[in-house]
């Protein structure tokens, strides 16, 4: 898989995760504190970063993907949580 083709393949999976991670994030700021956000985004910036390194272009969409869609399953369960108002 050409680079040119694997950019053009995650951008809907970037763009989602940007922003949904954003408003996430805020809210979770705002909700539980500075430290648990930070400890979320260290926790995946490991595997991202290995998992660059590691795996060929191929295999690296069907993980972006795979990640996407395990991310899209654990926001719905996030959003369901009750707000503290």
């Amino acid at each position: 898989m050409r680079h040119e083709m694997l950019l053009l393949a995650c951008m809907p999976a970037v763009f989602v995760a940007l922003v949904m991670g954003f408003v996430m994030a805020l809210y979770a700021q705002d909700a539980f504190g500075m430290a648990p956000v930070g400890g979320a985004l260290a926790a995946g910036a490991v595997p991202g970063w290995w998992s660059g390194r590691r795996l060929r272009p191929k295999h690296l969409l069907i993980a972006i993907y795979l990640g996407w869609a395990a991310a899209l399953v654990l926001a719905l369960i996030g959003v369901g949580f009750p707000d503290r108002g």
